[in-house]
């Protein structure tokens, strides 16, 4: 038997999709993207709407967000407006989109065995 060859990086993009899920792993950033891209214009960072965190909470996922990219704003001391990056969120999109297209959903024909309740299911179509 030989000795399996081990890639020393990552490619870029599945630094790309890394940082992307790093970017979007809360709901309340899922829900900032929503509400900038329903209103399709920048909002003051007190003023999105229905977001169920405090103010400080708000502006530390927002900065998140801005600094992975996805979002591009205006901050001074009296105020700060954000929208999407659009360029940088359709880049996104789009790298997401041909991760998912590495996958043949049709013709998966595993038969692995999952312990049951051992841990928490995102999905729980098992």
């Amino acid at each position: 038997m030989g000795e399996e060859e081990f890639a020393t990086e990552f490619s870029k993009q599945e630094v790309q999709i890394a940082d992307f899920m790093r970017a979007m792993a809360h709901p309340a950033r899922i829900a900032i993207m929503i509400r900038l891209a329903k209103f399709n214009t920048c909002l003051k960072k007190d003023v999105v709407p229905n977001i169920p965190v405090q103010n400080s909470s708000l502006k530390k996922h927002l900065l998140a967000l801005e600094y992975a990219g996805l979002i591009k704003g205006m901050t001074s001391v009296h105020h700060a407006d954000y929208c999407i990056n659009w360029e940088a969120f359709g880049e996104f999109a789009r790298t997401f989109k041909a991760f998912f297209d590495e996958f043949d959903f049709k013709n998966v024909q595993q038969n692995c065995q999952a312990r049951k309740g051992r841990r928490k299911r995102i999905f729980n179509n098992t």
